[in-house]
């Protein structure tokens, strides 16, 4: 049996704005993974190598999503074997950040590679099942 979820996200430009509010639901089998739901979430999400996707749910990350320079997606996952059951997803979050939102936390020149994996370590540190 098939559930739904809901998924909200930021506008990434003035011209994406004009279809404000993003909002969808996704469709997920209880026992498919994060990791493989977060795929068919990443073709919901503009793709732009200047951007870093915080996933979030209860204000908790749950996984990163950035582009590589040819806007192919790459997803790195706090609880990637985490059944969708188990995690028990009400809805979830997806807030976008450019380079410049970072540039008080990481002064030095750093990719949007480099700040997710800073991110992403950190948020495992702090992170259980929800």
């Amino acid at each position: 049996m098939q559930d739904k979820i809901r998924v909200t996200r930021d506008s990434v430009c003035a011209g994406d704005s004009i279809a404000a509010p993003h909002e969808t639901y996704l469709d997920y089998m209880p026992w498919q993974t994060l990791s493989s739901w977060l795929n068919q979430l990443k073709e919901y999400l503009p793709k732009q190598p200047d951007i870093l996707w915080a996933i979030s749910t209860n204000n908790k990350d749950i996984a990163f999503i950035t582009c590589d320079e040819n806007s192919k997606p790459i997803i790195d996952v706090i609880h990637p074997y985490a059944s969708m059951a188990e995690l028990n997803l009400q809805s979830i979050r997806c807030n976008h950040f450019y380079r410049h939102d970072f540039k008080d936390k990481y002064p030095n020149t750093m990719s949007m590679f480099e700040i997710k994996d800073d991110l992403l370590i950190k948020a495992k540190q702090i992170s259980s099942l929800f």
